[in-house]
């Protein structure tokens, strides 16, 4: 590692001497020129961690006995199993009394309590489980002196990858290899052991068994950007020494090479990682292919020779364990706060996989109980309509298209205006120019009073006409829009930043972005929302009954198509939901009728 550390230049000089020594998990973090500066103070000093330690240790035991024997029995057995398995494998010491650990440590040391999570199912549907050792709980962590943050790979970034490559070839495939017991493989400081013994429950015996960790622990914070450094280093080293097109994501590394030469950059990656002592799991190994999840999402390049096209779904078992967690929180009656948050953030994390924001217009529900300090947990009509709407984005929504190529985008602006007095008062306008056939066109409505009725009432709905401009463009031109980039100009910074996000925090302008989401969708139109400053918006005379300047330049008047938007005799989309304000302190909630899917 030293002889490739001078020859490729990396940056971080120290990571082939750390493998042997250890990096700490303890004080002050160890720096990276891999990451970025961030610092996070300890929220514990150093002379209440170290003085409290004995006291503290005992206590965790405490916790592990009671955590265990008031959950699942299969739960603790299936953790109980895995450390033994680490204790075969040489990672972690043999079980110890709480005597034991006195004897070689005095009492200086500290007990960190292990836990289990069923994290849903793996491909053969068996439960997958998983050990966290609370580094919280036992002061580690809160004592702890953050000093940077790790930029990772994104969904994204992989896009740009693919792109890349298909310049060179479009037959693109991947491949992914996956290290073994990864945090294990990076060696944790021998002055650290002692703060690192893991408290963990024998079930057979009812005890509470001590163990010495050797390497980073999964639940200590500096472990993360400790085994993200080693990780880092590898990467850049398959990178430069073979011109490989390699990343990864904490352990996972991935591969984005053109069919003839992906071959040999995966024997490349096992034989150096073999050469340079690191394990990979042969069973989470996945050979070149054009179809392959990396980061929880398939990612398939079939179509991308002849169409140009990625396309990028969810991950089957992904979407099954999530609608398995809702519909136990639907039978049970049941959402606490820190499950809202986490179906939120799952959800959230799907949707990148859906065509355009589909789906994030129906989370508000969830958001509203996710910052909820009220004791009650019981579910609401509002959030069971928003629950089942997830499941059924999930398993009916179009997924996502990453096109290599596009033709010329549309160039799309609208506008709004709300004039008091003025007939009609509120008018939408539109303006719209096809760089293909060099062709320009403008409309403008006027929306009925029982359309803005129908949203929640305030002295001005400027917020919702420029959110309602956006879907009645795209119907009055959806025969042209279909299959098409464009880029959507709007002048106002509220209505644009809803329509990036795909959501809002007012319930009638969620309903808008939904539905304009919905449409986008279901025309497949590939849209790049920015803002445009209301002298250089040609949509600010159309939404004043003002043409001059749009007829000056070519434009065509095209008369307004609304679809369901003015038709009042179709039903709100209520259930796009969102809360009007965080949380639900001192109000009990309401339950009232949401409409239909």
């Amino acid at each position: 590692m030293k002889r490739l550390q001078e020859f490729l230049g990396i940056e971080d000089h120290y990571v082939p001497e750390l493998c042997l020594s250890g990096i700490g998990i303890t004080g002050r973090a160890s720096e990276s020129p891999f990451f970025e500066p961030f610092e996070v103070p300890p929220s514990m000093s150093k002379k209440d961690f170290y003085s409290s330690t004995r006291e503290r240790s005992l206590k965790m035991i405490e916790r592990v006995k009671f955590m265990a024997q008031k959950g699942d029995p299969k739960l603790a057995s299936a953790i109980w199993e895995k450390t033994q398995k680490e204790v075969k494998k040489g990672t972690m010491g043999p079980p110890l009394t709480i005597s034991q650990v006195e004897q070689r440590y005095g009492p200086d040391f500290q007990v960190t309590p292990s836990f289990g999570l069923e994290q849903g199912v793996n491909e053969a549907g068996a439960p997958k489980y998983r050990r966290i050792d609370d580094y919280t709980a036992s002061g580690v962590n809160p004592s702890a002196h953050r000093t940077q943050k790790v930029p990772m790979c994104m969904v994204d970034y992989i896009g740009v990858m693919i792109r890349a490559a298909a310049q060179v070839d479009t037959n693109i495939h991947f491949a992914t290899e996956d290290m073994a017991s990864a945090y294990r493989q990076v060696p944790l400081d021998p002055r650290d052991v002692r703060y690192a013994i893991t408290g963990v429950y024998d079930p057979s015996s009812g005890e509470v068994w001590l163990h010495e960790m050797y390497g980073q622990p999964f639940g200590a914070g500096h472990a993360v950007p400790n085994f993200c450094r080693i990780a880092e280093w590898l990467a850049r080293c398959l990178q430069r020494l073979f011109d490989m097109h390699i990343d990864h994501f904490f352990d996972d590394f991935f591969i984005v090479e053109p069919k003839r030469t992906i071959a040999s950059a995966v024997h490349c990656m096992k034989e150096a990682f073999k050469l340079l002592g690191f394990l990979l799991g042969p069973e989470k190994s996945q050979p070149p292919t054009t179809s392959c999840p990396i980061l929880g999402i398939m990612f398939d390049t079939s179509s991308l020779s002849r169409k140009g096209v990625v396309h990028l779904s969810s991950k089957p078992s992904r979407v099954q364990n999530l609608c398995s967690v809702i519909d136990k929180v639907l039978m049970n009656q049941d959402l606490s706060p820190s499950l809202a948050a986490s179906i939120v953030g799952k959800f959230g994390f799907l949707c990148s996989t859906l065509f355009g924001k589909v789906g994030r217009c129906c989370t508000g529900p969830l958001r509203q109980r996710q910052y909820s300090t009220l004791p009650y947990h019981s579910v609401s009509q509002d959030m069971e309509v928003s629950l089942r709407l997830m499941c059924a984005f999930l398993q009916s929504a179009p997924s996502r298209e990453l096109r290599l190529r596009h033709q010329s985008p549309i160039l799309l602006y609208t506008d709004a205006s709300d004039v008091p007095g003025r007939s009609p008062q509120r008018l939408l306008g539109a303006f719209l120019f096809d760089p293909l056939d060099q062709k320009s066109f403008y409309s403008s409505w006027a929306v009925p009073p029982a359309v803005v009725d129908r949203w929640i009432p305030k002295k001005s709905q400027m917020g919702q006409l420029e959110l309602l401009a956006a879907p009645f463009a795209c119907t009055t031109w959806q025969d042209r829009l279909k299959n098409r980039a464009i880029i959507l100009f709007i002048d106002n910074d509220s209505a644009a930043s809803n329509l990036v996000k795909g959501y809002s925090a007012k319930t009638d302008s969620t309903a808008i972005v939904g539905s304009f989401w919905l449409q986008m969708a279901d025309l497949r139109c590939h849209v790049y929302i920015d803002r445009v400053e209301s002298k250089s918006n040609p949509a600010d005379g159309p939404s004043r009954n003002d043409f001059t300047l749009v007829r000056s330049l070519g434009g065509v008047y095209t008369p307004p198509r609304t679809g369901t938007l003015g038709d009042l005799t179709a039903p709100l989309p209520s259930w796009f939901s969102a809360p009007k304000h965080r949380g639900e302190r001192g109000k009990h909630p309401r339950t009232r009728h949401t409409g239909g899917i």
